[in-house]
């Protein structure tokens, strides 16, 4: 399989990598002197997926003295599930919708910029039309995409099997195409950014889970691990569905919830799809925090594996499971979809709680009440705004200028926080 983890680079102190001092108060110079001597960071990031390693990079280019921590292995949480998808398709319209076309700009030199083949290309996508609502829906989202430059165009159910032939006659009406997303690996992202940091001071570690963010009069001073506590000037959460939990570590009552997202990977196949496939059903859907969705999405890898989701149901249990009913209801839509599919044999399977924000913004700067602690999670096709969102914090930190438009993403924003709420394609991205 195409999708096995990059080793990470070796440490040049041989990997030992010692806890920071118990005791101290957080160091606020930006200067790596003395850094890899057993000195204190100035930020710490939470969260070693493909947001938290993008944002580490961009502080250790800044010259942030950074500490990287994972609970589990780089990239073993919801970025790992991951489809690989850099898709606008998705976006929320407005602000959201500018930030992702500004990232998406960044993919054409991001692997020269990391020195890194990230298997990037671009393919395409089709949000397969199922009914007339879904039609009209997807005739609106397509508008207002071409008015934002997006080469988006509404398809017939016959123009979208000739761009995918295995597509069953009966199993759409149309399509909404867009003919530059693309796809990569999410894993040599997470570890090409890991990497890179490395070399321009960043420490890295994995299996450290975070008990605590620690506060002391209105000011975050650093986190408690394992290893012991590290001191930092700022702290930035970017956990995914664990955030809400640490965040009430530090007093803060984050509006995160998550839905747990199954999905499965089939033995190698011949060409079955050069787009990515999305059922726009995960525009219409809503369902209780009880009950299971299952939609349709499809990528074909460059070895030929299929990956094929998703079963999802909003959940306040955070957990890895797979259950008995997901993945025969997520082949049985498969087959359906695309016949060839019936005589695949499925290789592994996996699930993930995937973070999400009730009002499909996400949760991203700084927190009222609690200085030097940032979020940045709960976004939206996380692969194409990751390197905007790396560069954004990184420089909340520096103290770069900032969009003021960017507080209708404060994380102390007031919004309704509802216990029903399953309307996103995003949890296998």
């Amino acid at each position: 399989m195409n999708l096995t983890p990059l080793p990470p680079s070796p440490d040049k102190r041989g990997g030992d990598l010692t806890p920071l001092p118990s005791q101290g108060e957080p160091v606020l110079s930006l200067s790596k002197e003395g850094w890899r001597e057993g000195g204190s960071p100035d930020a710490v990031v939470i969260g070693g997926g493909l947001i938290g390693s993008s944002i580490a990079f961009h502080l250790a280019q800044a010259g942030v003295r950074t500490l990287l921590i994972e609970q589990g292995d780089l990239a073993s949480g919801a970025s790992g599930a991951n489809f690989g998808n850099v898709q606008v398709a998705d976006t929320e319209f407005g602000l959201s919708l500018e930030l992702t076309l500004q990232s998406y700009a960044r993919f054409a030199s991001l692997e020269a910029e990391l020195d890194c083949a990230l298997g990037y290309r671009r393919t395409g996508s089709l949000l397969l039309i199922e009914n007339e609502r879904q039609r009209a829906l997807m005739k609106q989202r397509a508008a207002m995409l071409q008015a934002a430059g997006v080469r988006a165009s509404l398809l017939t159910g016959d123009e979208a099997r000739k761009l995918e032939p295995h597509l069953a006659p009966d199993s759409l009406i149309g399509a909404l195409y867009n003919c530059d997303e693309g796809n990569l690996d999410p894993f040599k992202l997470v570890h090409a950014y890991a990497r890179r940091g490395r070399e321009r001071g960043l420490e890295v570690w994995t299996h450290t889970p975070v008990s605590g963010i620690e506060v002391r009069e209105g000011h975050a001073v650093g986190v408690a691990t394992p290893r012991g506590r590290v001191p930092a000037a700022w702290v930035i959460l970017a956990a995914g569905a664990w955030s809400r939990e640490l965040g009430r570590t530090a007093g803060l009552a984050l509006p995160v919830q998550w839905v747990h997202g199954e999905a499965l990977i089939t033995e190698p196949l011949p060409p079955t799809a050069r787009n990515a496939l999305t059922s726009a059903v995960f525009f219409e859907a809503t369902e209780t925090a009880q009950e299971q969705a299952v939609g349709f999405c499809l990528r074909q890898r460059p070895a030929g594996n299929v990956m094929i989701g998703e079963a999802a149901r909003v959940t306040r249990r955070l957990s890895r499971e797979t259950t008995a009913t997901a993945l025969p209801a997520i082949a049985a839509a498969a087959r359906r979809r695309l016949p060839v599919l019936r005589r695949a044999a499925v290789i592994r399977a996996w699930g993930i709680p995937v973070a999400f924000v009730p009002d499909s913004r996400p949760l991203l700067g700084a927190v009222d009440g609690v200085a030097g602690l940032l979020v940045a999670t709960g976004l939206k096709s996380t692969i194409i705004l990751t390197p905007l969102v790396g560069e954004l914090v990184a420089g909340m930190v520096t103290g770069a200028a900032q969009d003021p438009r960017l507080a209708e993403f404060s994380p102390s924003r007031a919004m309704e926080e509802e216990e029903i709420l399953w309307h996103s394609p995003s949890s296998v991205q």
